[in-house]
């Protein structure tokens, strides 16, 4: 069900939390609120992932000749 999509989701996760950070360390001086503002958008684009990845059309290539459209699963 919603294992064979985990370690795509944990992958795009480690690599939007590591732009957060990475931004907010290159935004040291700036002030606290602009800081704040990158780490929402960085947390919020975290959690977007797990809504968009189960609800988008996956697209299943089963062998070279057929392929399969699924819709989300439940």
């Amino acid at each position: 069900m919603m294992w064979d999509i985990l370690p795509d989701m944990v992958l795009k996760s480690v690599v939007t939390l590591c732009v957060t950070l990475t931004l907010l360390q290159l935004l040291k001086c700036r002030s606290a609120a602009q800081r704040a503002w990158v780490a929402h958008i960085g947390m919020g684009a975290t959690l977007l992932l797990r809504v968009g990845g189960s609800m988008t059309v996956r697209v299943v290539k089963d062998g070279p000749a057929r392929m399969v459209v699924t819709g989300p699963e439940r």
